[in-house]
């Protein structure tokens, strides 16, 4: 019986002392996996050197973020391209608006310009036809000429 507590408590003095070992990369692991969620992934965790699970797990950790890492660089590049390509389409839009607002004024001006063009025109005619209805006062022929 003397044996078996002395079994439970070298166990327990082993593990007050071994659990440090498994406790203090787990809270590392975990305080790293805090830091991520909040979105800071510039860290990775610093593996064990012994080859157990504590280093396949903080080694699976350091992977993923910089998955992560480089997602979201893939993110932000495609962000600046995007905001590259609106300012083209936008400029190219600003351009089509001020070449179409100079071609309306333009169409505005060869408007007026017939419609001024029309008004002469009627008046010449209004003016032949007075020319016509005097001549014809007088019995004179727009085609006769005195030799």
């Amino acid at each position: 019986m003397f044996t078996l507590v002395l079994g439970w408590m070298w166990s327990g003095v082993l593990a007050f002392f071994a659990a440090p070992l498994v406790t203090k990369p787990l809270g590392r692991i975990e305080h790293a996996a805090k830091r991520a969620a909040d979105g800071d992934i510039r860290e990775d965790v610093t593996a064990t050197k012994s080859d157990d699970e504590l280093r396949s797990l903080a080694l699976a950790y350091n992977d993923m973020v910089g998955s992560i890492r480089k997602m979201v660089g893939n993110i932000e590049a495609n962000f600046k391209e995007t905001n590259q390509k609106v300012a083209e389409i936008t400029e190219a839009s600003e351009s089509v608006t001020s070449e179409a607002e100079n071609s309306a004024a333009t169409i505005g001006e060869i408007s007026q310009g017939a419609e001024s063009s029309s008004y002469s025109i009627q008046n010449k005619a209004e003016s032949v036809e007075d020319v016509t209805v005097l001549l014809s006062k007088f019995k004179i022929t727009p085609l006769e000429r005195n030799d």
